[in-house]
């Protein structure tokens, strides 16, 4: 009898050790989905800072203002 004991509870522990190998597997690809996520976030968070900044007033130059207010003044000539 001690030998069916004995393998019921090797079958238990390996049991046991599968599904401690399965929720391993299960946090480590909701880690990469994570990762995944954040950097996706990161992305699209520097491509939001990239277009606020490429079209802030304070980031546009003189010269490209001056080459504004000129391109202004042929658009209002032509309608006027």
């Amino acid at each position: 009898m001690a030998t069916a004991e004995e393998d019921a509870q090797r079958v238990y522990a390996k049991k046991l050790a599968a599904d401690r190998e399965s929720k391993k597997r299960k946090r480590a690809e909701e880690s990469k989905e994570q990762k995944e996520n954040r950097f996706a976030a990161d992305r699209e968070s520097k491509k939001r800072k990239h277009l606020q900044a490429e079209f802030d007033p304070r980031n546009i130059l003189r010269s490209e203002i001056q080459d504004i207010i000129i391109s202004l003044k042929g658009v209002v000539v032509i309608f006027e």
